[in-house]
């Protein structure tokens, strides 16, 4: 003890007793966020977010896959094309857990590389498959590694942001999600005539990780990580990079805070994965509220509209199914602009509100526009009639509300976690959504063959109120807090107008 004391005053920094340090946190922790920000932040949060531009690319790209799977030697069966989109799913389940041990032993950033390595691999055996089982076997890669990414940028991406700036740049990584979508449907349109399109588009998903892995070397670690490994200089030098207007002090002082914080919950820090997550019971209310609002993002039915969108618009006759396809991509690339520019404005809990009931009413006009164009193929035309309107408006308005609130903000609920649980709570909260995006892939054209395309709308439209009303209940609002403040939001119950009390103060 006596030793660390020394080289705390030879570095110049204030070594406060533990029992002073809860204040210390309170203090020191803001200051350097009021210092200016280099575009350095920015570009580290782009180049992370590869592994979101994976997975929105993975999701939009075996919709167009499946059409072409058709016309080719691999013609699926309904069950087949469940087992092959919903396989990644399962994947990404089981990376999103593993990825959580290795995080807190190899790091943040290496655990990023890793994915891009297996990716690429995974991207290479699927452009050059044979059969339907090498198929299969080349998804569940593409899943081991988009799990384990859809986990680690998340955490990445909240422990080197601002605070003012976090839910922000926490966006940033959904803007490469829907970009990797829309980039993917117009690939598929510009190579629908070309000989093996679908060898082409798997290949292709190789390259972000490929230039990921060309830059790697210039990222930093997470300074919060580093702190957790003892390399305090290491963190303070990834602070200097991330914070380049601040003083050395102003430096010394976050990294100080975030120890403090580390010394005050270090009986937390040994404790098993398992304790970690359920031993405390602000942290297993903060984990419920993460798990929950990503069970209600992956059961909105909008990555069924992603895998099976060109399948179900060919169908039903409704346009060109390709172009439908961009169509839905592009919206919610677009509308992601939306969260990006008010998320950290207007707060988290408000976007959610303003658009939940938003989708849930869409869905349910879109169900009510199956009903009456939802016919056996052979008896559809090849022209619009009104209601295919009015399902291709309702539908993009769908996209463009969850595009806004809920396809974004879930991934920022990471920031609910104290750091000791955070690589396994953010695991828990990704692992969530890949069970429930699994189940719901798997299952979504069996349901419609039990019922049809008009009840299943209904259906997901009632678990979009369902959402809502869980949104307005128990989502608390986070805007503008540190990390290590967002602790007392789950204190004591559920504070969902903390913020609110905090500012009034």
């Amino acid at each position: 003890m006596a030793a660390k004391h020394t080289e705390a005053l030879l570095q110049g920094e204030q070594y406060t007793s533990i029992d002073s340090q809860s204040s210390t946190i309170a203090t020191t922790a803001d200051e350097i966020e009021e210092t200016r920000t280099g575009k350095y932040v920015t570009l580290v949060v782009c180049a992370s977010a590869v592994g979101g531009f994976m997975f929105g690319y993975d999701t939009a790209c075996i919709s167009s896959i499946l059409i072409f799977l058709d016309k080719g030697s691999l013609d699926l069966s309904d069950r087949q094309k469940e087992i092959v989109t919903g396989i990644t799913s399962v994947g990404s389940f089981f990376g999103s857990i593993g990825a959580s041990i290795l995080t807190d032993h190899l790091g943040r950033k290496n655990v990023i590389t890793i994915c891009c390595v297996i990716f690429t691999l995974a991207a290479i055996e699927l452009g050059l498959a044979q059969s339907v089982t090498a198929l299969v076997i080349g998804r569940l890669i593409v899943g081991l590694a988009v799990g384990a990414a859809s986990m680690v940028v998340p955490v990445y991406i909240s422990e080197v942001a601002p605070s003012k700036r976090r839910g922000r740049l926490l966006v940033l990584n959904s803007v490469t999600t829907t970009g990797g979508q829309l980039f993917a449907n117009i690939i598929a349109l510009i190579v629908s005539q070309m000989h093996h399109n679908w060898r082409i588009m798997f290949l292709l998903s190789g390259i972000p990780s490929v230039l990921f892995l060309c830059v790697a070397k210039f990222l930093p670690e997470s300074p919060r990580f580093l702190i957790l490994q003892n390399e305090k200089l290491q963190a303070q030098e990834a602070l200097s990079n991330l914070y380049p207007n601040a003083t050395f002090e102003q430096v010394s002082r976050k990294a100080s805070s975030i120890e403090d914080d580390i010394k005050l919950n270090e009986e937390q820090h040994r404790l098993p994965l398992h304790a970690k997550l359920f031993g405390s019971s602000a942290t297993l209310r903060a984990l419920a509220v993460g798990c929950g609002l990503m069970f209600y993002q992956q059961a909105s039915s909008f990555n069924s509209f992603m895998y099976y969108g060109a399948t179900i618009f060919k169908a039903v006759g409704v346009g060109n199914p390709l172009v439908i396809s961009i169509l839905i991509s592009g919206t919610n690339f677009a509308f992601t602009f939306v969260a990006l520019r008010y998320i950290d404005e207007i707060g988290r809990r408000k976007m959610l509100l303003r658009t939940l009931w938003i989708m849930a009413f869409a869905l349910f006009v879109a169900g009510v526009a199956f009903s009456r164009i939802d016919l056996p193929q052979e008896l559809q035309t090849k022209n619009m009639n009104p209601a295919s309107y009015v399902l291709v408006t309702s539908v993009l308005v769908f996209v463009a509300s969850y595009a806004s609130a809920l396809g974004t903000v879930p991934w920022s609920s990471v920031e609910f976690l104290p750091l000791e649980a955070r690589a396994a709570g953010s695991a828990a909260i990704a692992a969530t959504g890949w069970l429930t995006n699994a189940i719901v892939s798997a299952t979504y054209l069996s349901l419609v063959g039990a019922t049809s395309l008009s009840a299943t709308s209904v259906i997901f439209s009632i678990v979009c109120a369902l959402g809502w009303l869980a949104v307005f209940k128990w989502y608390p609002e986070v805007n503008r807090l540190s990390l290590e403040e967002i602790r007392k939001v789950f204190e004591n119950g559920i504070d969902i107008h903390y913020v609110d009390h905090r500012t009034s103060l």
